[in-house]
């Protein structure tokens, strides 16, 4: 069920974990043994980033370390910048991570992300670091090592690109892709 409903879209689950759940003092019955829970949670894992969500295990860390009043900068909202355009991926992973917590903006390139952090414009910054089809993101670890800020958390996104063209041609009738070079690489 559990399954299903992350599958359905369902934000929340409430879930009996229990060593012995015939010796529990409530909710025996529906309780799981705790391998069948972390089997669960790694189904979960799995299934969540195919509709959108993610699995949150760091939400208690995440949320005091954005929800400080303050901003590094003098009044405004806190900020989170990104390398790209609204609505592309990695908009999608600062969404998701920050939620409505946090002003989103975009900035040309991975290295004016870092920069931004590092001047104070931005509270945060996200980047890429690993894509499981085509790897690290190199630039990125260079950035890490020199500009002086650290990791808070981290996001899996499922990312999925899809070939359009007229409704009448034929896959094997395709001679020429226009795309950007990562949907190519990926």
């Amino acid at each position: 069920m559990a399954r299903a409903a992350i599958a359905a879209g369902a934000d929340g689950l409430i879930i009996e974990v229990h060593h012995d759940p015939d010796h529990a003092l409530s909710d025996g019955p529906q309780a799981l043994y705790p391998d069948q829970f972390e089997q669960l949670m790694r189904d979960l894992y799995v299934i969540a980033p195919v509709v959108g969500k993610q699995l949150d295990f760091a939400y208690l860390e995440k949320a005091t370390t954005i929800r400080p009043s303050a901003s590094v900068r003098e009044g405004g909202p806190r900020r989170a910048v990104f390398a790209g355009e609204m609505r592309a991926f990695a908009h999608k992973a600062a969404s998701q991570f920050f939620g409505a917590e946090v002003r989103i903006d975009p900035v040309l390139s991975f290295r004016a992300v870092f920069q931004e952090v590092k001047d104070g414009r931005s509270d945060f910054g996200v980047v890429p670091l690993e894509n499981s089809l085509t790897g690290s993101i190199h630039d990125n670890y260079d950035l890490l090592l020199e500009y002086d800020v650290r990791i808070i958390g981290e996001i899996t996104l499922r990312i999925v690109h899809a070939l359009i063209g007229q409704p009448e041609t034929k896959l094997e009738d395709v001679r020429r892709v226009i795309s950007h070079p990562q949907a190519l690489e990926q």
